[in-house]
C-alpha cells in the first residue's frame, strides 16, 4: 500500500532545512555559482521531465525537467556550452546523492513522472532549482520523502495496519440474559453447548459482557423471513 500522509508546514520546514544544507554542501564543494532552491508540494503539470535519477536497485529517486543539466552547467562553470554536458551530468548525480543520501547509478533519458508517484495523498516534493536565468523542477520520490518526515511522538494508542484494522477478530465474551432459575442438580450437570430455556423477552436487548464489563447491547430482528442482529455500543 502506498503511504498516505499530509505534510504540515512545520514538517515541510524541517525537511527543507535538511535538503538546503545538503545542497549548500554541494554548492560549497563544486559550484562556481550557488544553485538556489525553493520548495513546493505542487508543480506545473505541463512540464516535460527528461531525466530520471536511478539508484543501483533500479529505484527512481527523482525526476527533473529538461533544463536541469544546463542549470547544473551554469552553477559549475557559469556557462551553458554543450561541451560541459557529460561533466554536468556526473555532477548532477552527485547533487541527487547529497540530497537523498543514496548513490545514484544513472540519469536515464527520456523520463516521466512514475505512475506510482501520482496517487491521492502522495508525498512527492518539488524543488525549484535555479542558477543564472535558468530554472528546473526536481521531483523527489514520495516514498523517500515519507521516510524523511519527522517521527511523531509516541502514543499509548496502538496504530494498526489497514489490513489488520479491517480483519475480523474473535473476542471471548458472554451474553447476559434475564435471570434464569435452575435446580441445583441441573446446574451441576451443565456442559458447554447445552441449551437453556429462558424467560428473556424477545424485544428486550441482550447485553454483551467482556472481561466482566458490559460493552454492547444486542437487539434481535423481529422479521419472520430474515433474522438480524443489531449491536449498539454502550461504552
Amino acid at each position: 500500500m502506498n503511504p498516505y500522509r499530509l505534510i504540515t508546514s512545520e514538517e515541510l520546514s524541517y525537511l527543507s532545512m535538511n535538503i538546503k544544507q545538503n545542497i549548500q554542501y554541494w554548492n560549497d564543494s563544486y559550484a562556481l555559482l550557488p544553485a538556489q532552491v525553493e520548495f513546493s508540494r505542487t508543480w506545473p503539470k505541463n512540464e516535460l521531465y527528461s531525466y530520471a535519477f536511478i539508484k543501483d536497485d533500479e529505484l527512481c529517486l527523482a525526476v527533473a525537467t529538461e533544463s536541469f543539466i544546463p542549470m547544473i552547467s551554469g552553477a559549475l562553470f557559469d556557462a551553458r556550452e554543450t561541451e560541459f554536458q557529460k561533466t554536468s551530468e556526473c555532477f548532477s548525480l552527485k547533487l541527487i546523492q547529497h540530497i537523498t543520501g543514496y548513490e545514484v547509478k544513472s540519469a536515464r533519458i527520456p523520463a516521466n513522472i512514475p505512475a506510482s508517484w501520482q496517487y491521492h495523498g502522495h508525498c512527492t516534493l518539488a524543488l525549484k532549482l535555479s542558477c543564472l536565468d535558468l530554472e528546473s523542477i526536481l521531483l523527489l520520490n514520495p516514498e523517500w520523502v515519507y521516510q524523511q518526515l519527522p517521527k511523531g511522538k509516541s502514543s499509548d494508542k496502538v496504530l494498526w495496519k489497514i489490513n489488520e484494522a479491517l480483519s475480523e477478530e474473535l473476542l471471548e465474551g458472554v451474553v447476559l440474559l434475564s435471570n434464569c432459575v435452575l435446580p441445583l442438580k441441573k446446574l451441576k450437570s451443565l456442559k458447554p453447548g447445552d441449551l437453556l430455556l429462558t424467560d428473556h423477552k424477545k424485544e428486550q436487548p441482550l447485553r454483551l459482557i467482556l472481561k466482566e464489563q458490559p460493552i454492547a447491547e444486542v437487539f434481535l430482528g423481529q422479521k419472520q423471513g430474515k433474522k438480524s442482529i443489531k449491536i449498539r455500543s454502550i461504552l
